[in-house]
């Protein structure tokens, strides 16, 4: 180590020139990628934080998972900041997927958490769509996935199908919204019912962003449902998602939490 040192200070000119060279050849191997169409993963806004990419479930696959993300290649790499840069929903918008570094989200009916790994990728692409064949590894088995991701006037579109783990849906790219707006009651109508209104925004705000992310806004429909027995009040909300979904919050006049669900 000690000749190193003594060469390197006494050729700091050569080392320099090394160095340019070495930026000089990563400018180009970047501008030779550009100019052959390499994919550049489309990002969506994101509502909910990254809750996934703490949680480790590879014991549960019949892979070496860490090994085989380790050696991912620029195919692989490229497929799996898609896969994780956008939010995607069934036509319907039963179910949102979400694709975290280690495992796939699955928040429908029943939510649940599925670990995965890539372990074989290929891509055609044609003049403005491209598709990619995959073998995806999860907790259900390994089979093969499909998606299939288009772009024309700078709108990019995308489908996925992988049956075993979303349960034989085709899934779409989602246009996720950046936020919810909710529409009433307001807070003294909230207070009058002992209601914390910021306690309901936020309530209604972490389910949409989950379960129904393209819904910017929610509309209430003006009544409530009180239940004497039970001590609770339902108030009935109206997304304005394509699927026009009703979500109800049920509310605890007595200690004050809040439960949303699907009305």
């Amino acid at each position: 180590m000690a000749d190193i040192l003594v060469w390197l200070r006494h050729h700091r000119r050569a080392v320099a020139a090394i160095a340019a060279a070495a930026v000089a050849f990563a400018c180009l191997t970047a501008a030779l990628c550009a100019r052959n169409g390499r994919a550049i993963p489309a990002v969506a806004p994101a509502r909910v934080e990254d809750a996934g990419a703490s949680v480790d479930l590879d014991g549960e696959l019949d892979v070496d998972a860490k090994g085989i993300r380790s050696g991912y290649g620029t195919l692989e790499s490229d497929l799996a900041a898609f896969l994780q840069a956008n939010v995607w929903t069934d036509s319907g918008e039963t179910q949102a997927v979400r694709f975290r570094e280690l495992v796939i989200e699955v928040a429908a009916a029943e939510e649940s958490v599925h670990p995965y790994v890539i372990t074989a990728c290929s891509r055609e692409q044609g003049a403005s769509s491209e598709t990619w064949t995959f073998a995806l590894a999860t907790d259900e088995g390994t089979e093969i996935a499909v998606l299939t991701r288009t772009e024309a006037d700078g709108v990019v579109a995308a489908t996925l199908e992988c049956p075993l783990v979303l349960g034989g849906r085709r899934l779409v790219l989602a246009e996720a919204a950046e936020e919810l707006s909710v529409d009433g009651p307001d807070a003294a109508w909230c207070a009058s019912y002992g209601i914390d209104r910021d306690a309901l925004v936020g309530a209604l705000t972490e389910y949409c962003a989950k379960r129904y992310p393209t819904a910017s806004e929610a509309a209430w429909l003006d009544a409530v449902e009180i239940d004497y027995a039970e001590g609770t009040l339902a108030i009935e909300f109206a997304l304005d998602n394509a699927s026009s979904t009703h979500v109800e919050a049920v509310c605890d006049l007595d200690g004050g939490a809040i439960e949303i669900g699907r009305a």
